[in-house]
Parts: C-alpha cells; sequence; structure tokens
C-alpha cells in the first residue's frame, strides 16, 4: 500500500536509518565493553540498557502492543472492548511470522534484564527501562511460538 501513495522510498529510508541507527548504539557499546573506572561502568550500563531499549522501540510497534495489553491487564477497569484480544492475537501474530525476530527482541530483553541485575540501576529512566524489558519477556513467554525440543533437535 505505501508504494501506491509514493512512500515506498521514504519507508525505505526510514527503514535504513533505523538499521544505520541501532548499529551505531550497538558499536558504542561493544566500544565502552572494557570499562577501567567506575564512570566508564556507568557508562557502559547505562549505554547497554539504552542500545538494547532501542531495540525494542524500534520493532515496529511490537513494544507497544505489550504495553498496551499490559495496561489493560492491570487496569482496575475492566474495558468493554475487544481491543485486547486483538492486540493479544496481532502479538502471536507478530511473533510466529518472524520468530528469529522475535527470539531477538526476547534477548535485548533479557540483557536490560541482565545488566539491571550485575549493576545497581537507580535513574527513573532506567528502572522503566527494566520494567519494560520484563514484560516484554513474560508477553514472549505468554504470546511467542510454542516449541516443543525434540531428541532430534541439536
Amino acid at each position: 500500500m505505501p508504494e501506491y501513495c509514493g512512500l515506498g522510498s521514504i519507508i525505505s529510508a526510514h527503514r535504513d536509518t533505523k538499521k544505520s541507527l541501532l548499529k551505531s548504539l550497538n558499536n558504542m557499546v561493544d566500544a565502552l565493553a572494557a570499562p577501567s573506572t567506575t564512570s566508564d561502568l556507568i557508562s557502559y550500563n547505562i549505554a547497554g540498557l539504552l542500545c538494547h531499549y532501542s531495540h525494542l522501540c524500534a520493532a515496529n510497534g511490537v513494544l507497544d502492543l505489550v504495553i498496551y495489553i499490559v495496561r489493560n491487564l492491570v487496569s482496575s477497569a475492566p474495558q468493554q472492548h475487544n481491543g485486547i484480544e486483538v492486540a493479544r492475537a496481532r502479538l502471536k501474530l507478530t511473533f510466529a511470522r518472524d520468530p528469529k525476530t522475535a527470539r531477538r527482541l526476547c534477548w535485548h530483553a533479557t540483557r536490560i534484564v541482565a545488566i539491571a541485575n550485575e549493576y545497581l540501576v537507580s535513574a527513573p529512566c532506567e528502572i522503566m527501562r527494566v520494567f519494560m524489558g520484563y514484560i516484554f519477556i513474560i508477553a514472549y513467554s505468554t504470546y511467542g511460538p510454542d516449541r516443543t525440543a525434540s531428541p532430534n533437535d541439536s
């Protein structure tokens, strides 16, 4: 549909820019990977949290679906619409359509949690990122592709 509106090149440029920015964040984290001072360690942790969270945010609305589902599940007033079911179905479909990307996003979420568990994180924005990492992991385990390992799997 976007190509009919003349938006194909804009969408392609946006996708390329997003990939470039995410790659730059990965490179920044890699460059900070050998901290020699406390200040370097803090920078490395913040950069790591920011990088992994950015990957979740850049995932074409997946994190937005997760947040929508969580907000509706914990809401004190039950919603009288089928939006939650639509969101659940869409999230399941998104995870099933591209399981490799879904696993990669889950990996980024687990990295957020791992960094926070290893190093004390106390800034409100960092705590929010940790929360987002946890809810993504829970959503992936709830709505992600079901797969049972068989003895032939390596």
